[in-house]
């Protein structure tokens, strides 16, 4: 038996790490997953070297790659074995290698090439002619092709739902989190999935069965007793035939509340009327923001306001809740542009519109736009938050900044928008900070966990998340979501 550790400082369960562990654990090896809640190194140093792993892993985006370059290094004052780095930001930049603390990358899908390498760890044998691994030799790196064959998802072990049982502010959030699939069949300019596609081509883009993804859910439904289910892919179904089938069945064997992505094209109303039958559903619509021509053009989000404003429509008639994406910091942005805009999103009728600052990723085609790389500020192109700050230099950065903050509250209290807006102008981040987390941590349906938890978790993640308060270990909870 072998011990393998991951490793990760986003406060958000890592499907990849679930499904390579569940894998492993099949094989008889031992797997812990280690979270930084910031500024906690130490900490994990100690819990990574009392747990003695033979193989470390990082599964990386862009926002923690200085994070895990820095606790790797200090790793390696005392790790002999190998470290492995997977994941979007090792498809966007394969030469990663290069760096002196990565040992291996894993290029491609890493469930059964990970499983092959720890057990070649284990009996003492070479590894780097194994399929999918760019691995260093001797002051050589070797790049092997990735399998053939992608994996077959049906296949699979359940996802390891154990695996963050042990860290408090999983244990706060009482859902289940799946994923179904893999890959996207858009080109988002923003988005890292077209990245995906280059390297897998279109057949990486696949689903499950529904019928196996339906005894996955209720296996862990019945065991752990889940408030809510919290399903990961990028988009909720690929093709309408396999959505119908997974909904029927869906509603038949689980029917809790359930939140996705809206996928955006060819649906009929006779599908969204089964979106909300199947259980309570909360869904996100990417709508990211109301010009369609910005949309289409910049972001290459291929969709209609006719067609988003249809759908809206059919959502609120068959009761199905709904929050709408706006992102702030684009090229050219205008505060004037953004008060024009706020007529869409009221006519749309979220539930809730959910703001974000655009992270501008390397390799993707926003971030090579001669305007972006014009206006970019050094050191603001991408961060683990979406709330912090705009990475453009816009000429009326600061009150877009602020506007982002309250937008929600515009959208849905028109009589207070003149004032909002005013309020704006002004520079007091301590204001807007605040009406912000209040708001996401309390009137955002996918955070709804009660007042108490949401209390808890405003003040223990949400203040530090804005660089309020120094972060430190939280406290264990004792409402752990374990078997019953």
């Amino acid at each position: 038996m072998a011990r393998i550790a991951f490793c990760q400082d986003v406060l958000s369960e890592f499907i990849s790490y679930m499904s390579l562990s569940a894998v492993l654990k099949q094989a008889g090896h031992e797997v812990a997953v280690f979270v930084d809640t910031g500024g906690q190194e130490a900490r994990v140093l100690d819990q990574l070297q009392r747990f003695a792993p033979d193989v470390i892993g990082f599964s990386l985006m862009t926002a923690s790659v200085d994070w895990a370059l820095g606790l790797a290094s200090r790793i390696k004052e005392w790790f002999t074995g190998p470290i492995i780095a997977g994941g979007i930001h090792v498809h966007i930049d394969p030469a990663f290698i290069r760096h002196e603390q990565i040992d291996i990358l894993c290029n491609g899908e890493g469930e059964y090439v990970l499983r092959d390498l720890v057990d070649c760890v284990e009996r003492g044998v070479p590894y780097d002619h194994l399929p999918g691994l760019t691995v260093k030799r001797q002051g050589e790196v070797i790049a092997n092709p990735n399998p053939a064959e992608l994996i077959d998802l049906d296949a699979l072990p359940y996802l390891d739902q154990a695996l963050y049982a042990e860290h408090p502010y999983f244990q706060e959030r009482r859902s289940l989190v799946f994923k179904m699939g893999r890959g996207c069949p858009f080109r988002c300019a923003f988005c890292g999935n077209a990245v995906d596609l280059d390297l897998f081509s279109a057949r990486y883009v696949r689903k499950m069965s529904p019928g196996r993804a339906i005894a996955e859910i209720e296996h862990a439904v019945a065991k752990y007793r889940p408030r809510d289910i919290r399903l990961h892919d990028e988009n909720l179904w690929n093709s309408n035939a396999w959505l119908r089938e997974f909904l029927q069945l869906y509603k038949a064997r689980i029917n809790l509340p359930y939140a996705a992505a809206f996928r955006f094209g060819p649906i009929k109303e006779d599908d969204v009327r089964l979106l909300g039958e199947a259980g309570k559903a909360y869904l996100i619509l990417a709508v990211e923001c109301a010009s369609e021509s910005l949309r289409r053009q910049t972001l290459n989000k291929q969709v209609s306001n006719a067609h988003i404003l249809q759908v809206a429509e059919w959502l609120r008639r068959y009761g199905v809740s709904f929050c709408a994406t706006a992102m702030f910091g684009l090229p050219g942005e205008t505060v004037a542009d953004r008060v024009k805009d706020l007529a869409f999103y009221r006519q749309l009728g979220a539930d809730y519109v959910s703001t974000a600052f655009v992270s501008y990723l390397p390799g993707t085609r926003l971030t090579d736009n001669p305007a972006v790389q014009e206006a970019l500020l050094n050191g603001v192109g991408f961060g683990k938050s979406f709330h912090r700050a705009i990475s453009l230099d816009l000429p009326e950065r600061q009150q877009l900044t602020n506007m982002k903050k309250v937008y929600n509250l515009m959208v849905r209290y028109p009589s207070a928008e003149r004032m909002l807006l005013w309020l704006t102008r002004f520079r007091i981040p301590v204001l807007f900070d605040l009406v912000f987390l209040v708001n996401y941590y309390f009137g955002f349906d996918l955070n709804k966990v009660g007042k108490r938890q949401a209390l808890r978790l405003f003040w223990r993640y949400g203040l530090r998340e804005m660089g309020w308060l120094p972060r430190s270990t939280p406290r264990r909870s004792r409402t752990a979501l374990a078997p019953r």
